[in-house]
């Protein structure tokens, strides 16, 4: 995800980061999403790739901002907990691909 981007994944991550969730990917979440990798030495180029993603998902950051949210850490897990939200929706080819495993993980588990 980066600047232009919309949708539920990015209210996720400016939840993390502890910016305004209104589901736009701009300015302020660009600088708080570059001032999470500094944090937690990514690189810092403000685009949410697999590695800021995943330090987003396992809470690695040294000081997570208000709002901030411990994700499960078990795949399975984490599929149930983000599935059972309401409203969420992906607005990206690989959020979308995201979505796809995580109902695949969540059927496998299921009773």
């Amino acid at each position: 995800m980066r600047t232009g981007s919309k949708g539920a994944a990015v209210r996720a991550v400016q939840v993390q980061v502890g910016v305004h969730a209104d589901g736009a990917f701009g300015k302020n979440t660009t600088a708080a999403v570059r001032a999470f990798q500094a944090r937690t030495d990514l690189a810092v180029d403000g685009v949410v790739g697999p590695r800021t993603w995943n330090a987003l998902i396992n809470g690695t950051a040294p000081t997570p901002g208000p709002g901030f949210i411990k994700l499960a850490t078990g795949s399975a897990a984490l599929a149930r907990q983000l599935l059972t939200k309401p409203n969420i929706t992906y607005a990206t080819r690989h959020s979308q691909m995201a979505a796809i495993k995580l109902s695949v993980a969540v059927s496998r588990v299921s009773p």
